[in-house]
């Protein structure tokens, strides 16, 4: 009898691994064996119909010496530095604004402003480059009627970045939006109805409550903002990969090829694999940093408070 419970408990014990494997086998073959492998890679002369070349750390050498790379990183960082902060900002300011709604209103506009987000990004693209172009586009037509001269908005090196720039905020707004709105959901009331109480105003129970409630909230966007930030690829690539253009191109004078896009250029195009390899752990290596350090800091201002 005490062999049969035994042997039971056993089984019972294996019932929880039995649902969490499915998540380690797809975390295995889908992230960790492509990570291995890109890094086993990295040290190899890998070109399409030829075989593997041991170069050790030559790729890397490569990659830092290269002016395409670093203008790709500069690109990379400019696009990240002007949308996660003005995503972050007008997401708490919208959030702000809806947390005070009647439910059913709140969740109606939540689904309109989070529709962008899982919309096909080939019909958001078409649909920018409509209002992008420079001599059809309902933005220039606007400025037209202004009395404004038109702008260059995809063929000009620096109107393209902010044409990107603009795209990428509004696209990724609805999952600010609703993550800070759920955050701002949690707080409890209330703290607001004492500071109300003791006399606080609006921004200062913004300031003194609402800030210091979403830091967790806010460390979550900035992390995963960060990583999506430094990867950023679909938006620049489809906005300027019209047909006959360039594989990777990155826009007018690549002014928008970022390092994601650079990659996929010398991995893919010129089937150079194992440069591709290198400069993608490079960039996630940066990517880390990044993301470590806006922890420690957050970590760091929660402590001083």
């Amino acid at each position: 009898m005490s062999t049969a419970k035994k042997h039971s408990g056993i089984k019972k014990s294996r019932v929880p691994y039995l649902f969490i494997a499915p998540f380690f086998l797809t975390y295995i073959a889908f992230q960790l064996f492509p990570q291995l492998y890109s890094l086993w890679l990295s040290v190899f002369d890998v070109r399409f119909g030829s075989d593997f070349t041991f170069v050790g750390l030559q790729n890397y050498c490569d990659a830092l010496k290269d002016p395409i790379f670093w203008d790709s990183l500069k690109n990379t960082a400019i696009f990240w530095v002007c949308t996660l902060p003005v995503q972050l900002v007008i997401a708490f300011i919208i959030a702000s604004f809806m947390v005070s709604l009647a439910p059913r209103l709140r969740g109606m506009l939540s689904g309109v402003f989070y529709l962008p987000t899982v919309t096909n990004l080939v019909a958001v693209i078409l649909i920018f480059q409509l209002m992008f172009d420079e001599n059809f586009g309902i933005l220039n037509f606007l400025l037209n009627a202004l009395g404004i001269n038109g702008v260059s908005w995809l063929t000009d090196p620096v109107w393209a970045k902010i044409s990107t720039i603009i795209l990428i905020i509004w696209r990724g707004m609805g999952y600010y939006v609703v993550y800070t709105l759920a955050g701002m959901m949690g707080i409890d009331q209330s703290l607001y109805e004492y500071a109300r109480l003791e006399g606080a105003g609006y921004f200062q129970k913004q300031f003194y409550i609402t800030l210091p409630s979403m830091l967790p909230i806010l460390l979550f966007q900035a992390f995963s903002g960060t990583i999506a930030g430094w990867n950023i690829f679909q938006e620049p690539f489809l906005l300027f990969n019209k047909a006959g253009a360039a594989l990777g191109n990155g826009g007018p004078l690549g002014a928008c090829r970022t390092s994601a896009i650079y990659i996929y250029s010398e991995g893919f195009a010129n089937l150079k694999y194992g440069y591709g390899a290198a400069m993608s752990l490079i960039v996630a290596v940066i990517t880390t940093v990044f993301a470590v350090l806006q922890f420690k800091l957050f970590r760091e201002d929660r402590e001083v408070k």
